[in-house]
């Protein structure tokens, strides 16, 4: 038994621009007559059917395949789509991404004769369901070692939308300036029509890294997020007393003079805080801190300075470059995200909170398709 589709006569349009290097890939194989390497094409990627949103809120542990009818086969078939062909997101319907090896081993009884991929499409194909054909999807899931429930794609490369998404401009600036987690995920840097590991997964990556269990905690936090209020005070304090001195000195900051001069920014506050203070309410005394909430102040403030200061030099060694008084090229915005990034999650364990996204850094460093080698900082 071969794993090949049902031979539907098509006449493939030579200007049809693949908006992918997936699409673009299954379309040659289809070409060629190669079912192999479409399947194994298939086995790299995410597949995303179309779920109804009451059908994917009101049963958030099961998954109801929608049948879809097609002329092509004359039957009813299961619709999925590559990310490239995914329309921009709605409120409903939604998708759910899944890998070729989730479908080979879901694959019910009732479910529909057929897997339709990309239909309408010059690379679309219709390939039979039956027991002996999931088992040869499934073989090749295994060889792409990616069978996984969902997330297939190939992390920490550079992806792209070759059609459909902008490449230049300032969208494309926009969306560059997430180009560090799009290639750390393997996702397409430059798709607006984002839906990530498709809805299921999205809610689940919410709620595990951010918390989020309903739609009005998005909004919430994006403002937040705008107006750096998750950014912590502490932080924001030892930065900016480096920035003061930089500008001051015009360059790089002493390692111990920046901690000397933050600790006695924290002292003075400390001895001003006790004084007489004209307010609206009138003459007031404020509480001064205890002798012991300061040292414990000064203490961590002095241990945080370290801690930025070790987390830029480990940047530095491993990727040429590091935060700067100001975004003046991709290079400081990179390494200021990466630098929020690990104080937020690594905790100075360098582990993969640090390490994806170096390796992402220097793919966008150095690779001729990057955004950051083509389109210009400001």
């Amino acid at each position: 038994m071969t794993g090949s589709a049902e031979q539907v006569p098509q006449v493939v349009a030579p200007s049809w621009s693949a908006p992918s290097a997936v699409e673009r890939a299954l379309l040659e194989a289809k070409v060629r007559g190669d079912w192999g390497a479409y399947l194994d094409v298939l086995a790299g990627t995410d597949l995303f059917m179309v779920v109804s949103r009451l059908s994917a809120d009101s049963r958030p542990d099961s998954v109801v395949f929608t049948p879809s009818w097609r002329l092509a086969t004359g039957t009813s078939c299961l619709v999925v789509l590559t990310e490239g062909m995914l329309p921009a997101p709605v409120e409903d319907p939604v998708f759910y991404g899944y890998s070729l090896g989730w479908y080979a081993r879901g694959w019910g009884a009732g479910d529909p004769p057929f897997l339709a991929v990309n239909p309408g499409s010059p690379c679309e194909a219709f390939f039979p369901a039956t027991p002996a054909h999931r088992a040869v999807w499934q073989q090749h899931a295994d060889r792409a070692k990616n069978g996984s429930a969902c997330c297939t794609q190939p992390r920490g490369q550079l992806r792209a939308l070759l059609a459909g998404g902008p490449l230049h401009g300032p969208v494309a600036h926009g969306l560059a300036c997430g180009a560090l987690l799009a290639v750390r995920n393997g996702e397409l840097w430059n798709a607006l029509a984002y839906h990530g590991g498709g809805y299921r997964h999205g809610r689940q990556v919410l709620k595990d890294g951010w918390g989020f269990t309903h739609r009005q905690d998005w909004p919430h936090a994006e403002e937040q997020l705008l107006n750096a209020g998750m950014v912590s005070p502490v932080w924001e304090f030892a930065l900016s007393v480096r920035r003061s001195l930089s500008r001051d000195f015009a360059g790089p900051v002493d390692l111990e003079y920046w901690r000397r001069a933050a600790e006695g920014v924290l002292r003075h506050n400390a001895a001003q805080s006790g004084q007489v203070r004209i307010t609206p309410d009138g003459v007031t005394r404020a509480e001064a801190p205890q002798a012991a909430a300061v040292e414990s102040q000064v203490a961590g403030v002095r241990r945080l300075i370290g801690r930025i200061a070790r987390y830029e030099a480990r940047f530095r060694a491993d990727a040429g470059c590091a935060a700067q008084v100001a975004y003046r090229s991709w290079e400081e915005f990179s390494a200021a995200f990466v630098l929020g990034r690990c104080l937020h999650f690594d905790e100075e364990e360098f582990g993969p909170w640090y390490t994806d996204v170096l390796a992402a850094h220097e793919v966008l460093t150095t690779n001729p398709a990057s955004p950051w080698l083509n389109i210009p900082w400001k």
